[in-house]
């Protein structure tokens, strides 16, 4: 009961924060960004993908797999997966900023139909404005005869936090300016898709105005723009934390708490999904730039969590399987959830057992993947084994995913299983615990 009042607590809180139209926007924007990531990956785990298990001091071109790509496709096969990759990764801060501002208008517009507001704002429109505020102060390069140029350090990694931004504030001011009265007016007569775009010139004009003011005038106080203000101030220290040891630790426990209590771990993506995105993309960067999963600097904290995280509910499975067979509803849900579970779909077992506000799982839950998670990545972050740089859609089931993830690396595979054990191992004597107060419950009863 005291769980269920501390839930009762945090629900709405946790509810009206994932539901909060900008946060909302900025969740829903990276997630229509995400399939960037995943095409983009392909070629570089065929370029970083090896076959060999036993001898992993042998240099990747050596290995039998990369040698039967040079001899099918040429010694500079790679240009055609690179040109992919360097399109999928470098040009992430673009699409957000448009996935963004198109999101958040459509929040707006939803919002705003009990009072008639809003429903003159067009998503795209608020797409297009958010991209040409972005190009104004995206950073550009000195380039000889050619002056200043954009390149594709441009709109990486480095310009996500500048990108969302952008796309928050001209997508605020174009919504906000489509409901006064400056705007074109035009005869009814005239087709719609002429009066939408004649209603958007004041906006537009407007906001990206007021960002090239915002942008002068940071340049005034001696910064080169707002790109290299907000990634001294803001981006650079959260990336610190956010890749930090103690920051996947907390990651972890904030996503289990959530999940416990009911509420998605998708509420908090707004918070971890930025960082995850801009450390996703320097390892690509890395990578692609000839680095090792060996050696890369930084470890991949979003992949991690993912790969360890999504064992939870498995290792549930497992141990109903090994000590819970005399309860009939605990071995259900374990039959129904194991098969997805194998694809990273834990709501079965979440819902179902339930795990989320159980007395019994509140511990294990929490805290299992919390320790496995942490000492994996540490052991990334020290170069024990190969980090899992290269991303993988999240329903690749256990152990595969690691081993593609890491490019045919076997060792962490190996310590994907140990860390399983363990979480099987934290469970049984919870799982125990739950049967018995189960039985006591149903002796009560039949009293």
């Amino acid at each position: 009961m005291k769980l269920e009042k501390i839930g009762e607590k945090i629900l709405p809180v946790v509810s009206k924060i994932s539901n909060q139209k900008h946060l909302a926007a900025i969740r829903d924007g990276f997630i229509m960004a995400m399939p960037m990531s995943l095409v983009g990956s392909v070629g570089l785990l065929l370029q970083n993908f090896r076959i060999n298990l036993l001898n992993t001091e042998l240099p990747l071109d050596q290995d039998p797999f990369q040698k039967f790509l040079v001899f099918v496709f040429g010694k500079h096969w790679t240009a055609f997966p690179n040109a992919i990759t360097n399109v999928c990764n470098n040009l992430i801060s673009i699409v957000v900023t448009l996935t963004i501002a198109y999101m958040l208008t459509q929040n707006y517009i939803e919002a705003g139909k009990k009072d008639n507001k809003y429903q003159h704002a067009d998503p795209l429109v608020a797409a297009i404005i958010a991209l040409l505020g972005s190009f104004l102060v995206f950073p550009q390069s000195a380039a000889g005869k050619l002056g200043s140029v954009w390149t594709q350090d441009s709109f990486g990694a480095t310009s996500l936090i500048l990108g969302m931004i952008v796309a928050l504030l001209s997508t605020i001011m174009y919504v906000h300016l489509s409901d006064t009265k400056l705007t074109i007016k035009l005869p009814d007569s005239v087709p719609p898709a002429i009066l939408n775009a004649f209603a958007a010139v004041i906006p537009l004009a407007i906001s990206v105005i007021v960002i090239n003011a915002i942008e002068f005038i940071i340049r005034a106080f001696g910064f080169t723009g707002m790109q290299d203000l907000i990634y001294k101030l803001v981006q650079a220290p959260l990336q610190g934390v956010g890749t930090s040891v103690g920051g996947a630790f907390v990651t972890i426990i904030a996503q289990n708490l959530v999940f416990f209590f009911g509420i998605h771990p998708a509420a908090l993506s707004p918070i971890f999904q930025p960082i995850n995105t801009i450390n996703q993309n320097d390892l690509t960067n890395q990578l692609l730039h000839g680095a090792s999963v060996m050696n890369l600097k930084g470890a991949p904290i979003g992949q991690t969590l993912q790969i360890i995280m999504g064992l939870t509910t498995v290792a549930v499975c497992v141990a109903i399987f090994l000590v819970a067979r005399q309860s009939p509803h605990y071995l259900s849900i374990a039959k129904i959830e194991i098969i997805p579970g194998l694809f990273n779909i834990g709501e079965p077992m979440i819902y179902g057992l339930p795990i989320v506000l159980n007395p019994f799982m509140l511990i294990p839950y929490v805290f299992a993947s919390a320790i496995t998670g942490t000492i994996y990545y540490w052991l990334e972050m020290i170069h024990a084994i190969p980090a899992i740089a290269i991303a993988v859609p999240w329903t690749t089931p256990p152990f595969l995913n690691t081993y593609l993830a890491s490019g045919g690396h076997i060792m962490p595979v190996l310590v994907q299983i140990i860390c399983f054990v363990f979480d099987v191992v934290m469970f049984i004597p919870f799982v125990k615990l739950a049967i018995r107060s189960e039985a006591n419950k149903a002796a009560a009863d039949a009293k």
